[in-house]
């Protein structure tokens, strides 16, 4: 058994952070990665505005950027260096990361994301990066997502 303290998170989706207000309700979620990531401030869900807290010992960094730009499903695909979304949230991400240096951070998103160019920017920041795929339905999920 792990203890941990869940300091913050960030959603942009009303729904979304509803869910995470009522099943881990942590202390602060963020509405905007991107407005979070450039000034360590931001809107919350409760329309007040604060300062990331002060962690000094984030040992772990959780993210899931947005996806649908990556997603195979799409109809109009972009790369993580095209502007759109998907790439804006993991560079946003990726600021943060080189803010807070959590020790480790594990970032979800579909299978078809530019893992390589996710890894690569990772690394250039003085990371170790592992990457695996995974479906929600090995993990006893009601549904099958390929997930990277």
């Amino acid at each position: 058994k792990m203890e941990m303290d869940h300091v913050f998170s960030c959603e942009n989706v009303k729904f979304k952070r509803d869910f995470i207000q009522q099943t881990t309700n942590p202390p602060l979620i963020f509405n905007d990665l991107i407005e979070l990531a450039t000034s360590l401030e931001g809107v919350c869900h409760d329309g007040s505005t604060n300062h990331m807290p002060t962690v000094d010992d984030l040992h772990i960094l959780i993210a899931g950027t947005e996806c649908k730009d990556f997603s195979s499903l799409s109809s109009s695909r972009k790369g993580i260096n095209d502007n759109g979304k998907s790439g804006n949230t993991f560079w946003a991400t990726h600021t943060l990361v080189k803010k807070l240096k959590p020790c480790i951070i594990i970032l979800e998103n579909v299978a078809q994301c530019p893992s390589k160019e996710m890894e690569l920017a990772f690394e250039d920041i003085g990371y170790t990066v592992m990457h695996t795929k995974v479906c929600t339905s090995d993990y006893y999920l009601p549904q099958s997502r390929s997930r990277a």
